[in-house]
């Protein structure tokens, strides 16, 4: 079973952990409620969810815990998707395989280019849980075969 956490970032996949970074409800309400549908996709699944309330507590979990696949959105509050991608590469490097980005608002030509270098899938809301599922499936399947660290 996979862990997933609630929010704008997520970790998920079958019979691995996932972990998901949350926007927290004030002022954020309309993404934290998005990061729970996103989790009760994954959770129906069979995926363990963890979440974070920021960028910097998914950076704690990620000290302390190993994910299968990670679910961020490219805008959050404190730490962007951008910037939890860039700490993970760093602190990381493995694992920025296991990273999907998460969006709702068409990207801007620099956040595209970053996504676009990336390689890393990207997943638009509104979510498609048959989207979900496909995605974190292929990627929790390369991290379970040992491709990532």
């Amino acid at each position: 079973m996979s862990s997933l956490s609630k929010g704008g970032l997520s970790f998920a996949t079958r019979e691995s952990r996932a972990f998901s970074l949350r926007a927290k409800e004030s002022g954020w309400g309309r993404r934290a409620s998005q990061s729970r549908y996103l989790s009760e996709i994954l959770t129906l699944e069979r995926h363990r969810v963890t979440l974070a309330g920021s960028g910097h507590e998914a950076l704690r979990r990620m000290e302390a815990e190993d994910f299968d696949v990670i679910l961020t959105d490219i805008r959050m509050p404190d730490l962007d998707g951008r910037a939890l991608y860039q700490q993970i590469e760093r602190r990381w490097p493995g694992r920025t395989r296991r990273v999907v980005f998460v969006t709702g608002d068409p990207l801007a030509s620099t956040l595209h280019e970053f996504v676009s270098e990336s390689g890393r899938p990207v997943i638009e809301k509104p979510f498609l849980p048959e989207e979900v599922c496909c995605v974190v499936a292929v990627v929790a399947a390369q991290a379970q075969r040992g491709g990532f660290q």
